[in-house]
């Protein structure tokens, strides 16, 4: 199982800035005071129970290893799939890129991405490792095109979401699990310095 092997802060983001790479609605913009720290924000959101939001905002703040990382042990919890399927081997592909992520592995986590559907959680991670960096463009052509930063993020939110949408009654427990890993895992990653700028 991958482990958090450095410590690799996001940069300074502005409040403003997150909403948007998290693509928050108006709603959850609502209570983002122009002079909060971005940290209190967050807390802010789990705290008026906007779990979907607060999952989104740190699939932003966290490095994208360390997000992918986070995802993969929310959709192992919530919904594991059985080895031998699609999903059980997009997950897998998903732990092999952790484990050394190089762009070989990244573009086999595309194509099980693509097998299990990317409407599932195990798809949509595995997608998301594809879209963590590095060209998009088709093997072996001239094309060039690196992916959005922010879309590495929203996907492993999505997938993450997805996961807790499989089973609604114990969506409220299974956000609050999520969201404690991912809380610890911002302090340990040294996200909250380095988003210390005030929007």
């Amino acid at each position: 199982m991958w482990r958090l092997k450095e410590v690799s802060p996001t940069p300074d983001i502005t409040l403003a800035q997150l909403c948007d790479s998290a693509g928050l609605d108006e709603k959850a913009r609502e209570g983002a005071n122009p002079d909060m720290p971005v940290r209190a924000w967050v807390e802010q959101l789990a705290r008026t129970g906007m779990h979907r939001e607060t999952v989104a905002a740190l699939a932003q703040l966290l490095p994208k290893r360390d997000t992918i990382g986070w995802g993969l042990g929310a959709v192992r919890r919530i919904q594991p799939p059985a080895a031998g399927t699609p999903a059980g081997t997009a997950l897998e592909s998903v732990e092999h890129w952790l484990e050394n992520p190089d762009d070989e592995r990244r573009h086999l986590a595309s194509d099980a991405a693509k097998r299990a559907g990317y409407g599932s959680p195990a798809g949509c991670l595995a997608l998301a490792v594809f879209l963590s960096g590095g060209n998009m463009a088709p093997k072996n052509t001239a094309a060039s095109a690196e992916p959005p930063p922010h879309l590495c993020g929203r996907t492993v939110a999505g997938s993450i979401s997805l996961a807790v949408a499989s089973d609604p009654p114990k969506a409220p427990q299974s956000y609050r699990a999520v969201l404690e890993d991912g809380f610890r895992l911002a302090e340990q990653t040294g996200v909250w310095k380095a988003a210390e700028r005030r929007a």
